[in-house]
């Protein structure tokens, strides 16, 4: 069976997390967005300096003055609606297909 699978901004899933922030030095408050598919890692923003990163590496930063700011309001307001728990489960199933057909 051929399968077609489209990468899309699907539904994201918000977590709290206490993290060691590589910029900081410091465990702090950072929000982890875990995507809906089996592809990419979950990435982590902190609400103290606003950095992201994923699977160890810092991301861009943008080359505009106030950027900072912005990152740390975006990150606080995800804090805000993220919820505390285990990383969502990915529906193997759904992306690979039944386990006997691999």
């Amino acid at each position: 069976m051929t399968r077609l699978h489209v990468c899309t901004g699907g539904p994201h899933v918000y977590r709290r997390r206490l993290v060691r922030c590589p910029i900081d030095e410091c465990i702090t408050e950072c929000v982890a967005t875990y995507f809906d598919n089996p592809w990419y890692d979950p990435i982590i923003q902190c609400t103290k300096c606003g950095e992201q990163w994923s699977d160890g590496q810092l991301w861009p930063r943008p080359f505009r003055p106030g950027w900072r700011p912005e990152q740390q309001a975006t990150a606080r307001a995800l804090w805000e609606v993220a919820t505390y728990g285990p990383a969502p489960d990915i529906d193997w199933e759904f992306w690979f297909g039944p386990a006997e057909s691999r």
